[in-house]
């Protein structure tokens, strides 16, 4: 079932501050989750990664806005002291 950014937000935020994350106005949660990445080193793993690659357009069902909006968000979380493994599988062309 896709995500959407926010949802995804809120997972991440959840998983690392708690049920009190889930009581943060929607629009506050984007930008606590990042500020979470950036307070802790973290593993992410991430399975069936491919869903979110332009590569897939259309197949995975999340539009291409969407999937440009989660992308996003993974670089600026990257941009912490977080490490991410993706799996995949399916290939993509590079």
């Amino acid at each position: 079932q896709p995500k959407t950014v926010e949802q995804v937000a809120s997972i991440l935020g959840t998983v690392l501050e708690g049920h009190e994350f889930e009581a943060l106005p929607q629009d506050q949660q984007m930008a606590r989750a990042v500020d979470l990445f950036h307070q802790h080193r973290i593993l992410m793993v991430w399975d069936n990664y491919e869903s979110v690659l332009p590569a897939f357009d259309g197949a995975t069902g999340y539009p291409a806005d969407e999937r440009a909006r989660i992308q996003a968000l993974l670089q600026e979380i990257q941009a912490s002291a977080i490490h991410t493994m993706t799996g995949a599988r399916a290939r993509c062309a590079a």
